[in-house]
């Protein structure tokens, strides 16, 4: 087998390891996030197969005292595709000009009420043969003008550097699929949050900035993961 169709096939079947999640070679998925509820839960599974496919789940439950300090947990999902992925030597004078060179800051979510935020996976569909992530990442907390925190690129964010296209497992920071050396196909980061997770009082917003080597187009896909009190959406 030639030496890069090797690299890519390792690269493609990396499996997540990580503190809230787990994916086995055998597919079998553990989630332990904590979910609380006061009275019932339901859980549902979604097939988009045109055939059937067998499930076999386990859940495990323990009392909860529920308080007024008690949060629910939410996952929220979006996909878009041909978003633009700007070049990174834009010219910065002329960004209150709308230039159309300019990079635009794509939201992940953005959530109204009081809670926590707790890390994100971003999947990417890199239709360039270049470097996707120059980009910085921007967290909003209650309305300010100015992030919280702001980053110094995707790859960063990700706990990594200089534009990775290989596979990583930490317990807090995944790189779950990089098809090709050169970032091109399908990318897969993933980063949960413990003691740097942000609390939030009225609302939450999290960007990405879209800035690439060559400039280009890009599909993405990002789950943000957040804890909400009764009402928080």
């Amino acid at each position: 087998m030639p030496a890069w169709r090797f690299y890519r096939r390792r690269l493609w079947r990396k499996k997540i390891k990580s503190w809230y999640r787990d994916l086995s070679d055998s597919g079998a998925l553990v989630s332990r996030w904590v979910m609380p509820y006061q009275k019932n839960a339901k859980i549902s599974f979604i097939n988009k197969n045109p055939f059937p496919v067998n499930i076999k789940t386990d859940v495990s439950v323990t009392a909860y005292k529920w308080d007024d300090a008690t949060m629910y947990f939410h996952t929220t999902y979006k996909y878009e595709e041909n978003i633009k992925d700007a070049k990174w030597d834009y010219d910065v004078t002329k960004v209150a000009a709308k230039d159309p060179a300019a990079p635009i800051d794509w939201n992940f979510a953005t959530i109204n009420g009081k809670g926590v935020y707790m890390g994100n996976t971003l999947s990417i569909n890199n239709r360039m043969n270049t470097w996707y992530g120059e980009g910085d990442a921007k967290a909003y907390v209650d309305g300010e003008k100015f992030p919280s925190e702001f980053g110094t690129g995707l790859e960063d964010y990700y706990n990594t550097s200089w534009a990775p296209v290989v596979l990583y497992q930490t317990p807090f920071a995944n790189a779950t699929r990089a098809d090709n050396p050169s970032s091109a196909g399908l990318n897969t980061f993933t980063r949960t949050r413990i003691l740097d997770a942000i609390p939030f009082s009225n609302s939450f917003s999290y960007d990405m900035e879209m800035l690439s080597w060559d400039g280009g187009v890009i599909d993405a896909a990002a789950t943000t993961y957040w804890y909400g009190m009764p009402g928080a959406n």
